[in-house]
């Protein structure tokens, strides 16, 4: 009697997508490529990005924020030498971090610029100070404290950090996505409950 297999092998394909970021982050069309590869990458995948950049475009940093916010595959930012200004936003948006002995940060205040009508100009400057720091207190909470991002970070106080303290306010991270990622659990599980309770 011949024996039926009971084996099915299925064969999952996966990528490692390695983008470098090196030297000036430039306007957000230098980037396409890059964000393109980001939104696309699967759940199998892996997307690394080295970074030794000394910053750049705040608007090409908010767009890899997003498209690595929403990357269906396991983000990982190694930190290779300088992660400066906009590097960090990106650096802080992955899912890992990996720091290098040589690894040095730098946060710092944004830099702007602006022309126009005396009217539009006050507007536009006081619009866009509210928006870019909303954007940096929600990439540099558990990072930075609070007295550090109120009162160094938004006084124009640079922030220097080295390999070893990098590593150590990361996994103050770590810890705070998890905390966050339990009560989230347990306030789905308690509307479940709730609800059955409700039938």
């Amino acid at each position: 009697m011949t024996k039926v297999s009971n084996i099915n092998s299925v064969q999952y394909v996966s990528f490692d997508h390695q983008i470098s970021v090196c030297g000036g982050i430039e306007e957000p069309e230098q980037f396409i490529q890059e964000f393109s590869v980001i939104r696309n990458a699967g759940e199998n995948d892996v997307v690394s990005l080295f970074l030794n950049t000394p910053g750049g475009c705040l608007y090409t940093g908010t767009q890899f924020r997003s498209v690595l916010q929403r990357c269906q595959a396991e983000t990982t930012a190694y930190l290779e030498s300088g992660c400066h200004s906009a590097g960090t936003i990106i650096a802080l948006s992955c899912d890992n971090l990996e720091v290098s002995d040589d690894a040095f940060m730098l946060i710092h205040n944004y830099s702007s610029g602006a022309w126009g009508k005396g009217t539009d100009l006050v507007k536009g400057v006081l619009e866009q100070d509210k928006w870019i720091k909303s954007i940096m207190r929600e990439v540099y909470k558990d990072f930075l404290t609070e007295k550090e991002i109120e009162k160094k970070l938004f006084k124009s106080d640079d922030i220097y950090l080295q390999a070893p303290e990098i590593r150590e306010r990361w996994q103050r991270v770590l810890e705070a996505r998890k905390l966050r990622a339990e009560e989230e659990t347990e306030k789905l599980r308690q509307q479940v409950k709730d609800q059955l309770n409700s039938l």
